[in-house]
């Protein structure tokens, strides 16, 4: 099987952007639309399902949760490499001889065929994990110029692509049920375990859409307590590279990683439990918790695996003992 792309969607019937970006031949014959089972007959009366492809998930299932049953789903139809892609995006094909993006409804068809369907595959066949680069952060020419128009071992996001092999047993784990940030899970797990990810800005992507005007995908059931137990969780998995970032509207800008480690070898979790202490006792102050309130917001099961990452980052001798 093929590289083949998944457009997770959910709550946004008739409301598809980024759909609209994709060649035909590429949604009838590479893409899948993945989307709540209740919801396919409602898209099937738009005009844009028409030759799709859907997979039909549980309502109820979290998006990171759904990353990794799509996933197994894949290699079940006989695939390896594929691309999880967001509903809310606009594509962008560079052309070099102008030196400038443009949307790819505006580009000849096969030059976006080739790029999604021969050009990218490439970059997977070599990276673990591969993904189109974001316009917004980084959107000079001389920058992508000077830079080869890639960025190495940094976070692929929003139209990414797994070598399934590879991610699966990394992710396949109880501890990571139920988190958000899921893209910041699944590229740390591959560069923690030897691997490395490519952002490319041959084609980008970028996203303006508002939560507020637009409702949709997660936003119909993130809160910020879920989002800020997720924050603590993820810091206790990956010591010492997860901070507090900006509070904006975004979950994933509330998040900061430190990426710096992975330009050259040598971090490992147990090198980062000092510093992660650090910052896991300072979240809990921030947002006003206790360990014990922390333990009870974590699935059952998982919590002796958290009370044992926290004896080993030494939280477990703070002066009032954690766990009493």
């Amino acid at each position: 099987m093929s590289i083949h792309y998944y457009l997770l969607s959910k709550g946004r019937v008739g409301r598809q952007k980024t759909l609209s970006y994709f060649p035909e031949d590429v949604k009838k014959n590479h893409l899948t639309f993945v989307t709540p089972k209740p919801e396919i007959a409602e898209h099937r009366k738009h005009e844009y399902s028409k030759g799709i492809d859907f997979f039909g998930v549980d309502p109820n299932m979290l998006i990171g949760d759904k990353f990794l049953h799509v996933a197994k789903h894949h290699v079940k139809q006989g695939g390896r490499n594929f691309v999880l892609v967001d509903d809310d995006a606009a594509l962008k094909l560079f052309n070099p001889e102008t030196e400038k993006f443009s949307s790819t409804r505006k580009c000849d068809q096969g030059d976006v065929s080739r790029y999604l369907l021969k050009t990218f595959p490439k970059i997977l066949k070599t990276h673990q994990a591969a993904g189109l680069g974001s316009l917004s952060r980084f959107s000079t020419i001389d920058w992508l110029k000077e830079n080869k128009f890639c960025r190495l071992n940094r976070k692929v996001c929003c139209i990414s692509g797994y070598d399934a092999e590879f991610i699966i047993p990394l992710v396949d784990n109880p501890q990571l049920s139920g988190l958000w940030c899921q893209d910041t899970n699944w590229n740390l797990e591959i560069l923690l375990n030897g691997g490395s990810t490519y952002s490319d800005f041959k084609m980008v992507w970028e996203s303006n859409l508002d939560p507020v005007t637009n409702p949709g995908g997660c936003n119909l059931y993130r809160t910020p307590e879920s989002v800020n137990v997720s924050f603590l969780r993820i810091m206790l998995h990956y010591p010492g590279l997860i901070s507090r970032g900006p509070m904006k509207v975004h979950a994933h800008s509330f998040l900061r990683i430190d990426w710096k480690p992975f330009d050259s070898p040598g971090y490992s979790v147990e090198k980062g439990f000092r510093e992660g202490a650090l910052i896991f006792r300072g979240e809990l102050a921030f947002q006003k918790k206790t360990v014990q309130d922390f333990l009870a917001a974590v699935p059952k099961a998982s919590v002796p695996w958290y009370k044992k990452r926290m004896k080993e980052m030494g939280l477990d001798k703070e002066r009032r003992g954690l766990f009493q």
